[in-house]
């Protein structure tokens, strides 16, 4: 096998490990690469997952995650998160994940908005796309890296992945978190992948990308540029400045 074909494999094995015996099972879909590969590997295997969607209104994942989650015959559940919502939302993440970090904050948000619309919902665990811009290079500061130093920041960054975070923000919901793209198997065998596989004519995650095409997602999903979650939600310049101001 190639390693587009050992990774469709490992991915669609980590995703039977997660969902085993997982009865009300959903996804955090925001309609881009990573959670739409998560939502089409389930929908191969048979399973059923709720896709849970979070964004403020005019944000870019309010029209991607509509246009992807219209591909799948699954429940889609959307949250709108209002402007007067959000200073609250900061507060709950700052204790849950114990942080007075920008980052953690800004990325917590829209992750805690989700995780309680699942909740709302009656899901009890909840799977996401965590791991996949770090293994696969998905950033765009990986572009201008030379290959030693490329490989080098991908180990880095998969080794300090702030999962405790995200497992703090579902554990204050009652809902376990499944993170495929992080078992075992797959990050061993993304870091064994060639950084050439992962970026290639300037494509990121060029690798995933194949993995994608190959199971029948369409051109407008595996060919969709990555937008970190905070900035494509909108999240990201309400919270900065809510943190600023000392709340």
């Amino acid at each position: 096998m190639n390693y587009v074909e050992k990774l469709d494999a490992a991915l669609e094995a980590a995703v039977r490990k997660s969902i085993n015996d997982t009865h009300s099972l959903g996804l955090l879909f925001s309609g881009g690469l990573d959670s739409s590969l998560l939502a089409k590997i389930c929908a191969d295997i048979g399973a059923q997952p709720t896709l849970v969607s979070v964004y403020m209104e005019g944000s870019r994942d309010e029209s991607v995650a509509s246009e992807g989650a219209s591909f799948f015959d699954l429940e889609h559940v959307e949250k709108v998160i209002f402007e007067d919502e959000i200073e609250a939302y900061v507060k709950h993440v700052s204790e849950a994940a114990s942080t007075g970090d920008i980052l953690d904050i800004s990325i917590g948000v829209p992750l805690y908005a989700g995780l309680e619309t699942a909740s709302f919902a009656g899901l009890e665990s909840v799977m996401c796309g965590q791991g996949a811009d770090e293994l696969f290079a998905g950033y765009h500061r990986y572009l201008n890296m030379e290959v030693e130093q490329l490989e080098s920041e991908l180990k880095k960054d998969v080794e300090t992945i702030n999962i405790a975070r995200d497992r703090s923000i579902a554990s204050a919901h009652g809902i376990m978190l499944l993170t495929p793209y992080l078992d075992e198997s797959v990050v061993e065998l993304g870091l064994q992948i060639p950084v050439s596989l992962k970026i290639k004519s300037g494509v990121r995650k060029y690798v995933l990308r194949e993995v994608a095409k190959n199971r029948g997602l369409p051109k407008s999903i595996w060919s969709r540029e990555k937008k970190a979650i905070q900035y494509s939600t909108g999240v990201d310049k309400r919270v900065k400045k809510i943190i600023k101001k000392g709340v």
